[in-house]
């Protein structure tokens, strides 16, 4: 298993370079990073982009339905025309991430995207997600920039909260920002 980078790490903040080729050795990061992300329990991900593990590469995976798809070199080509809140169930769905854990907020993102990229065997794919895995994109994607989603919810002011594990029960609370 790998190990997750938390913030105030660096890397997190260093745009990533592209893959030139699918080969063995990023097939068998794509391997480790698949099996990191399912072994994540407290908290658990839905996504994992290579500088969350402290590789400089544009790739990540994540949870696309029942099974984890891995992305390699995405490019944005198109998206919905309006960044929205994901509700579902009558309640907002918070955006969370694995580097800075326990830190949930409120983030508006394009409800569908198209993405062009390759897959873990080098093929050229262009395809199109809506939510939720619309938002998990673009959260990993931001991740290959160098951005968190806390940048994105300081510029919308948005809500920050956080889950206290304390005395076997979890709470949340929102913080002050």
């Amino acid at each position: 298993m790998l190990k997750i980078i938390t913030v105030p790490n660096q890397i997190l903040r260093t745009p990533v370079k592209p893959i030139s080729v699918v080969d063995k050795k990023i097939k068998n990061i794509i391997k480790e990073m698949t099996q990191t992300l399912v072994s994540l329990k407290d908290p658990p991900g839905v996504g994992l982009a290579a500088p969350q593990v402290g590789l400089n590469l544009s790739l990540f995976v994540f949870k696309n339905g029942k099974k984890i798809s891995a992305v390699v070199n995405p490019k944005l080509i198109s998206h919905s025309d309006e960044e929205v809140l994901d509700i579902r169930k009558k309640h907002t769905m918070l955006e969370g991430c694995l580097s800075i854990p326990y830190y949930y907020g409120t983030v508006k993102r394009f409800s569908i995207v198209t993405i062009s990229y390759l897959d873990e065997n080098g093929r050229a794919l262009t395809q199109t997600f809506n939510m939720p895995e619309a938002v998990i994109i673009q959260h990993e994607m931001d991740h290959l920039e160098g951005k968190l989603f806390i940048d994105k919810l300081l510029k919308q002011k948005g809500r920050l909260y956080k889950i206290d594990k304390g005395s076997n029960k979890e709470e949340m609370e929102e913080i002050e920002i």
